[in-house]
């Protein structure tokens, strides 16, 4: 019987070193289980939170790549307060080509719910080349503008003084009046 009771004796261990290194194990694969889900909770955060780092540095990168745009773009529209701008920039065309340029009228035409308009008047006077380069650089103001008249006509020579106080005809003198509407004017 001896025997029969060694037997009983390890089967018993063995079972007891079955069942407590099936709880070891199980109690080990319970923490690591836990420690992988907290991990890929932590993980999946962190991806969320860079992905809004990303989205916010590339919206900031673009704005400040679209700034020098928004500014040109700005620079197109007439608003009501830059008026006085906006003629110091016409005024500046006469010297840019060569004429003698007067603004003759400015008028804000803001209407209720509608487009506005700024119609404006110039006349100019100089050399026939000069007078067509400014026209020129009319076409190519930035801006939007409907040409409602252009009346140009000859007046005749420009006078050039001599060294003797005197006065001969020189180059021909012409002169240009046009009417236009600036329709990038904006009522702010």
């Amino acid at each position: 019987m001896k025997s029969f009771d060694r037997t009983k004796i390890l089967l018993g261990l063995a079972v007891g070193c079955v069942i407590v290194t099936s709880g070891i194990y199980t109690y080990f694969f319970i923490a690591m289980k836990s420690k992988t889900d907290a991990s890929s909770n932590l993980s999946t955060r962190l991806h969320e939170y860079s992905g809004e780092q990303l989205h916010y540095a590339s919206t900031a990168s673009a704005l400040r790549a679209e700034s020098a745009n928004i500014e040109k773009l700005t620079t197109y529209f007439i608003k009501e307060s830059e008026i006085v701008a906006f003629t110091k920039k016409l005024e500046a065309l006469g010297p840019k080509s060569g004429v003698t340029l007067t603004i003759a009228s400015l008028d804000p035409a803001i209407a209720q719910g509608s487009e506005s308009t700024l119609s404006f008047k110039i006349t100019a006077a100089g050399k026939f080349e000069d007078v067509e380069q400014l026209l020129i650089l009319l076409q190519n103001f930035p801006g939007k503008f409907e040409w409602k008249s252009v009346r140009l006509s000859h007046e005749g020579g420009l006078p050039i003084e001599t060294g003797k106080g005197q006065a001969k005809a020189g180059a021909s003198l012409w002169r240009v009046e046009a009417s236009l509407d600036a329709l990038n004017f904006v009522a702010i």
